[in-house]
């Protein structure tokens, strides 16, 4: 049996290569500007991922205040004997969970003014 080998036609082939040589270039552009691209991307994502998680706790904090405001609408009882924190959590607690706010009793106190926020400075 013979071997039957493939036809090439290399007018063909060039003018393929010639169509994709302005792809090539601009690919070849644009990686060399990636590095560049890389480490905008890099802070500008982490700078987003600092405000989002302020946003997130800013949020959170909003919404325990409706729930405090609603539980006490003249303000939050003044720390005594005779309202301790745990009395305080302990009537807060149920009215966070039925709108699923899960957050730690730190989180709590500080929203009822009751402990200070350790992310902010004091005022001098």
């Amino acid at each position: 049996m013979a071997k039957l080998s493939p036809k090439i036609n290399l007018e063909r082939l060039r003018a393929e290569g010639e169509k994709l040589r302005p792809v090539f270039a601009r690919v070849r552009t644009e990686l060399a500007g990636l590095d560049g691209a890389s480490a905008r991307f890099r802070n500008a994502r982490s700078n987003l991922v600092g405000k989002k998680m302020k946003r997130s706790r800013r949020a959170k904090r909003e919404r325990i205040a409706e729930v405090v405001r609603e539980l006490w609408p003249h303000g939050v009882p003044a720390r005594s004997a005779a309202n301790p924190n745990r009395k305080l959590l302990r009537r807060l607690r149920p009215a966070l969970a039925q709108r699923h706010i899960h957050v730690s009793d730190a989180t709590l106190l500080r929203a009822l003014g009751r402990r200070r926020d350790p992310k902010k400075k004091p005022m001098k």
